[in-house]
């Protein structure tokens, strides 16, 4: 006689470690007992990775010592990283994009097409152009994989969620009015009593309002992308060239070489 277990397996691989992905595995820590007993899941970390490091275990990263598993791992190659997961064929696997990297939403339409489900806070995917965002909605559907990312506008309020029912049951959206970031808004608040603009700046990083590269928020461009994915959840057919943005801050510090060489032309 065989018997099935009422606990269902979910096989996760994390690309970023950092605030974000850092505060997932705590939060996955803590809840563990309680998604088990409560809701019949067991959650297994099979792959870790940063910008430096990567580390697989198929029977599961202990999320424990998640930061010492992932300092003992490999280097880290995308492309292996990315080859590696189908090639593990292991049911329900969950990839976790918690980067803002190019190069990892490049990875998800690969990973849709083997039945592994996505789940992001990087806007990057959803904000390319129409056809690369319409490309990986229809591979979600086509193999019956989630490409869920929530997190990309309202810190995970469920708005697109929303949208998404709204539409599903046939309403029209006509007016969406929303303050999209709160980035901005923590600079603009706190830019007072003789604080500088670097020292605002600096605080709202610390404090993880920013992305890692804060001219992406300074200068609109976050701004910009919540907008586009928000329209296009909504029905609309948009590129980014379609929307206007007009920034306060000037060009050479928006084109400066890196986050340093930003900060220190602050001022």
């Amino acid at each position: 006689m065989f018997f099935e277990s009422d606990t269902r397996q979910l096989n996760i691989f994390v690309a970023g470690t950092g605030n974000v992905g850092g505060k997932l595995l705590e939060q996955l820590q803590q809840q563990e007992a309680y998604l088990r007993s409560e809701l019949g899941v067991q959650v297994r970390i099979i792959a870790l990775a940063n910008s430096r490091k990567m580390q697989f275990a198929e029977s599961g990263i202990p999320l424990g010592n998640w930061k010492e598993a992932l300092e003992n791992g490999e280097p880290m190659d995308v492309a292996g990283f990315a080859a590696r997961i189908p090639e593990m064929n292991l049911r329900n696997s969950v990839f976790v994009d918690n980067t803002a990297s190019e190069a990892v939403a490049g990875l998800y339409a690969n990973f849709l097409q083997h039945g592994i489900s996505v789940v992001t806070c990087n806007k990057i995917a959803c904000s390319s152009n129409y056809a690369s965002y319409k490309q990986l909605k229809d591979l979600a559907r086509k193999y019956n994989a989630s490409f869920l990312f929530e997190t990309n506008v309202g810190a995970g309020l469920p708005v697109i969620n929303t949208l998404n029912d709204l539409i599903r049951s046939g309403d029209k959206v006509q007016t969406i009015e929303a303050v999209l970031s709160g980035s901005l808004n923590f600079v603009f608040n706190n830019f007072v009593n003789g604080a500088s603009f670097r020292q605002v700046v600096k605080a709202a990083q610390d404090e993880g309002y920013t992305e890692p590269d804060p001219r992406i928020d300074l200068s609109g461009k976050d701004v910009m992308r919540k907008i586009l994915i928000l329209a296009r959840e909504s029905g609309a057919v948009l590129e980014m060239d379609d929307i206007d943005n007009h920034s306060f801050l000037p060009e050479a510090c928006l084109n400066a070489a890196d986050v340093p060489a930003f900060t220190s032309s602050s001022t």
